[in-house]
């Protein structure tokens, strides 16, 4: 018998609660230690006041860019080869980063994953092995992961140490994840009715 939406539901809050803690002690404590922004910038005064001056709106850029005549080809392939080039997410306007909101919409995005995955689960219908549902959470996690984090420095050639930071980052928070949904969204007993299992 599946389990009720109300334990997923519950599954999915004790998770979102344990991916906000790991978030927090990730970005306060362990992600210099794995390379995710640990350089300090040389000259960042100097480049913002750049980007300010020159009217830049907010935005993701990447330099050499665009490549659709041939010589903006000409100019993306010799920044390659001779470099510098950068992609760079900038924002123009300012927002106070401690605004409960932010914290608001955090607890919300963690939700909707952590609930994406107890519903994976559900469709899968009630598994005997925890250890069949923590794998199974792991490799949705680890393939979103992949795809998402990996492709930066293989196809822009950026440095992998801010996408290796990231994906000790996700792998951790898949850990806790596919853990707590693999041992709360245990398998059901047949109802004592008709002693089988219903969809």
């Amino acid at each position: 018998m599946r389990q009720s939406a109300a334990r997923h539901v519950a599954a999915a809050a004790a998770a979102t609660v344990a991916l906000l803690l790991w978030g927090m002690a990730f970005w306060m404590l362990v992600y210099e230690h794995v390379g995710v922004y640990s350089t300090v910038l040389p000259g960042a005064a100097e480049a913002t006041a750049a980007l300010q001056s020159a009217g830049a709106q907010t935005g993701t850029y990447f330099w050499p860019w665009p490549r659709n005549t041939p010589q903006t080809m000409e100019l993306f392939l010799e920044g390659h080869r001779q470099g510098p080039f950068f992609k760079i997410s900038y924002v123009a306007e300012g927002i106070d980063p401690q605004n409960p909101i932010k914290m608001v919409w955090g607890s919300i995005h963690h939700f909707v994953v952590a609930g994406c995955a107890a519903g994976m689960l559900w469709l899968t219908g009630p598994l005997e092995s925890a250890a069949h549902r923590f794998g199974l959470v792991m490799l949705a996690g680890f393939l979103g992961t992949i795809w998402a984090q990996i492709g930066d420095p293989i196809w822009y050639h950026l440095p992998w140490d801010f996408s290796v930071g990231i994906v000790v980052y996700d792998g951790v928070s898949w850990v806790l994840l596919a853990g707590i949904l693999a041992a709360i969204l245990g398998p059901t007993e047949p109802s004592a009715d008709n002693g089988q299992s219903r969809v």
